[in-house]
């Protein structure tokens, strides 16, 4: 993630870390709460003030991206053209077809199909249509892929190459 720079989020992404951000508060203040009153401060053999620590670092990471993110509406993106909150279907070289939703670095989740427009595959996609097809460099190489369809709207084009017209 980058460091001083802005941070684009989708306004979904924006809103659970703002979220999390609010739960690991309250969090904070009952944990604080519960060292005050001599309660016992984690299970046996757990290590509290480690606990706490990891859950300033959590906050401290939270309020650290959301002061430099811009949340990116739908209203905000150029229609057809992948971006930001975009949901990309890509056929891959050997007809393997996956769906990708691009999202802001802080929201990344590969298993749920949530790619960063910084990672290899999300710059290659950013700004372009349905129909075109790019090349990206990944792990295992180059690959090249097509862009089936964005926001869920197959291609113009590609409908009318099945047609026949």
């Amino acid at each position: 993630m980058n460091n001083g720079e802005t941070v684009q989020l989708t306004v979904d992404g924006w809103r659970r870390l703002h979220e999390e951000l609010l739960t690991l508060k309250e969090r904070r203040g009952a944990f604080g709460a519960s060292m005050s009153d001599g309660a016992p401060l984690a299970d046996a053999g757990g290590d509290p003030y480690g606990d706490l620590a990891r859950l300033n670092h959590r906050i401290a990471e939270l309020q650290h991206v959301l002061l430099r993110a811009v949340p990116v509406d739908e209203a905000d993106r150029v229609p057809g053209t992948v971006g930001v909150g975009s949901r990309v279907t890509v056929r891959w070289e050997g007809d393997d077809e996956e769906t990708y939703t691009i999202v802001g670095s802080a929201e990344v989740a590969p298993r749920l199909g949530r790619i960063s427009y910084e990672s290899p595959v999300g710059q290659a996609l950013v700004g372009r249509r349905s129909g075109e097809h790019v090349a990206v460099m990944t792990a295992d190489g180059l690959a090249r892929l097509e862009i089936v369809a964005v926001d869920g709207c197959a291609d113009a084009a590609r409908r009318r190459s099945d047609d026949g017209s």
